[in-house]
Formats: C-alpha cells, sequence, structure tokens
C-alpha cells in the first residue's frame, strides 16, 4: 500500500452545468490516492448528486476550484481505488457502501469516463456496496452520483 501523502477533496456534486460560466466549488483537504503511479485529487462536499452522464461530465469539464480547471469524470479504476471492503458507511436507503473514509456517499453508483471497448453510447459506473463495475446504455432518465478528480501536481 502507498504511503505517499497528497491534498485530496471530493465533491458529490449537484444539478447540471453550463459550458459557459465556470463553476466554482469549496472543499477541504484531506489525505488522497493514487492510481498507477498517478497521484489524484478528489472534491468533496455534503449533497448527493445524482445526474445524467453528460451532465456529469460537462460539470466536472467546468468546474473550477483552487485554482484549477482541469476536473474531470474519474475513469473506472480510478472509482475502484476507493473501495475498501472491510469498510461499511452508511449510503443511501440499504446496505452500506465499501468505501474510503474520505468519501461520504448518499448513493453507492458513482459515475465514470470509462466506456466499454466498441460501445460508445454505455459508460461505467461503480457500486460501492459490492466493488462491481457496471456498464448501461447512457440515457437521460439514467442517474447517478458524480465525483470529480483531478491529476495533482507533483
Amino acid at each position: 500500500m502507498q504511503s505517499v501523502r497528497r491534498s485530496l477533496a471530493l465533491i458529490l456534486l449537484l444539478g447540471a452545468c453550463s459550458d459557459e460560466e465556470p463553476i466554482e466549488a469549496a472543499a477541504a483537504p484531506a489525505p488522497s490516492n493514487a492510481v498507477g503511479g498517478v497521484a489524484l485529487q478528489w472534491l468533496e462536499a455534503a449533497a448527493d448528486a445524482s445526474m445524467p452522464w453528460s451532465d456529469a461530465d460537462a460539470y466536472c469539464r467546468g468546474l473550477q476550484s483552487g485554482g484549477r480547471a482541469d476536473w474531470r469524470l474519474p475513469e473506472i479504476d480510478e472509482l475502484a481505488s476507493l473501495y475498501e471492503e472491510a469498510r461499511a458507511a452508511p449510503c443511501g436507503d440499504g446496505p452500506p457502501c465499501r468505501i474510503a473514509s474520505i468519501v461520504d456517499l448518499r448513493s453507492p453508483y458513482v459515475w465514470s469516463a470509462t466506456a466499454p471497448m466498441d460501445q460508445p453510447s454505455r459508460r461505467y459506473y461503480f457500486d460501492y456496496r459490492f466493488g462491481s463495475k457496471l456498464a448501461p446504455r447512457v440515457r437521460p432518465t439514467l442517474v447517478r452520483a458524480v465525483l470529480c478528480v483531478r491529476e495533482r501536481s507533483a
């Protein structure tokens, strides 16, 4: 397990974003994680953020926080890096989520930017109750929680 310390903030987003106006987010630093040797920085907020995939993608790309505007939806493996099978945290109605303590989810299902090979109409989301990666067809009525991430500079 890596012991690299980084600044981390995680944001659960609420609502859709406008491509014309950047979204300013306030977040507190916390410990972070790395995937494939890349330090990740997340944003944190208390609200649940369920929205369609296209709105989630636009939100992260339009986000400005901490003087940074290079936010994006995480890849599915980056989301999976937050999964902790031994931890049980409250997560909406039903079984607990198995997620790192730095994250407070109200929904166990979180969008990723990852599309299955040769299936551009689908996007993976991560299920923090069971540690599953699922890739449904993206529809405007299908909503999931959103976490924005960026690669942290040294």
